[in-house]
Order: structure tokens, then C-alpha cells, then sequence
């Protein structure tokens, strides 16, 4: 239900405090990220400075300490029913300039200027060029010359489950993830990696509630860096 820091200067944080986290240096660094804390209002969260996965592993993505931080974030939010609770769910999901706080509301994503019914979604795309990570959501199945987003959210632990949840549910396939960030990565692919659990998509008991639950839970559990072998790796280091 939070987070307790031992140490120099040790402190505890309960995730009922929390609205969002932000890992600096996760997109685009592979060790020693910065996270910042914001409370329910999107305000900065006064504590000492909590670096993670501060040591080279040198398996691969080095993210044990701070997927498996910000995935017990996440559940804490979205409950042990989610999926199936995704269209009675009212929570705070990310903040930005133009939407201000935005919520998941009722099967409706909202902020400040736009809401989207999470059903009317037919698109989503992953847009990140490493230090800044958003996903345009589009109502259209196809865009034209100029295919701008009907809305654009921070892609985070929060948003990425939801999503993802959503665009399989509505049309079998999930967010797009095929453009890269500009410089070495030729997908974004990698967020997959860095945020997403297939837990997410299976119930409680082992069962899914619908075939769309074990496509996301397949396509996401084939990239691996899954819970367990995480905390294994955190132990271990």
C-alpha cells in the first residue's frame, strides 16, 4: 500500500498520497533513475531524493527496482478487479498542461479539455522520443493527411494498462507501438517492457473473463521482465 526508504534518510509514503510517479531518466537511460513523487493535486511531493537500480545488472533492461515499484503503484489504483472494473473506475491517471488533471471516470477519459468514451477508441499511439512519452488517442479507425489525436495523454503506469485494455477490447489490438524515439530505438516497444505486466490482464484466479483478456495478457507476457523475475533480481542486488 506504499512505500517505506531505509537508509540515510529513510522516510515512508502511503500510495493513497500519491496521483502520479515520475521516473526520471526511464525512457532513455538503462540504470540510476530519479523518481518524483506528486500528490493528488499534480504538486511535487516534498521528500529526500529516491534513486533506484542505481547498479548495472548486466542482463539486458536494468529496471528491477523500478518496474516493481511502479507496478504495486499501479494495482494499488486500479484494484485486483481490473480489467473487468475498467468502465466503473474513478481515478486520477496523469497530468498535463493542456488537460490539467485527467481522470478515468466512468468508462470516460477526461481532463480539461476533451473526453473520450474509453468504447469510442480505435486507435492509440505510442509517441516518445525517450524524456517526454505520450499516447494520442484517435476515435477514427483511419487518419488522414493531417492525423492529429482527439487527445493526448501522459503514457505512464496507469495509462498503458488502461489503454492497452481498451484498444484490445474495442478491436483486438492493442496500442501501436512501432514508432521509435528518434535516436536508437526503432520502436517504442521498449515501454512495453518498462511499464506493462500481462498480470494485468488475467483475473485474480487464473481465468480470463474474455478472449480479448488472453490476447493482451499473450502479447504482453511475450516481451518478458515480468514481476517475479524482477523481484528476483531486486533481491539479488
Amino acid at each position: 500500500d506504499g512505500i517505506s526508504v531505509e537508509g540515510k534518510k529513510p522516510f515512508s509514503l502511503s500510495f493513497s498520497e500519491v496521483g502520479a510517479i515520475l521516473p526520471m531518466r526511464y525512457c532513455n537511460s538503462n540504470m540510476l533513475y530519479s523518481l518524483i513523487f506528486r500528490d493528488l493535486q499534480g504538486k511535487n511531493i516534498s521528500l529526500p531524493d529516491l534513486e533506484t537500480d542505481t547498479k548495472a545488472n548486466g542482463k539486458g533492461h536494468n529496471i528491477a527496482e523500478t518496474k516493481t515499484l511502479l507496478l504495486a503503484f499501479a494495482r494499488n489504483k486500479l484494484g485486483a478487479e481490473f480489467p473487468n472494473s475498467i468502465d466503473s473506475l474513478d481515478l486520477p491517471i496523469g497530468f498535463n498542461l493542456k488537460e490539467k488533471e485527467i481522470r478515468l471516470s466512468r468508462g470516460f477519459i477526461t481532463g480539461a479539455k476533451h473526453s473520450i468514451p474509453l468504447s469510442a477508441i480505435r486507435r492509440v499511439k505510442m509517441v516518445t522520443n525517450g524524456t517526454i512519452s505520450n499516447l494520442g488517442i484517435y476515435t477514427k479507425e483511419k487518419g488522414g493527411f493531417f492525423d492529429f489525436p482527439d487527445m493526448a495523454v501522459p503514457a505512464n503506469e496507469l495509462t498503458l494498462p488502461i489503454l492497452e485494455a481498451a484498444m484490445t477490447r474495442n478491436t483486438g489490438a492493442g496500442i501501436d507501438f512501432s514508432q521509435g524515439d528518434g535516436f536508437a530505438q526503432k520502436t517504442s516497444e521498449f515501454m512495453i517492457i518498462r511499464f506493462l505486466s500481462a498480470e494485468f490482464f488475467i483475473n485474480e484466479d487464473g481465468s480470463f473473463s474474455g478472449e480479448w483478456q488472453k490476447k493482451a495478457y499473450d502479447r504482453i507476457s511475450s516481451y518478458g521482465y515480468e514481476e517475479g523475475s524482477l523481484l528476483e533480481q531486486a533481491i539479488l542486488l
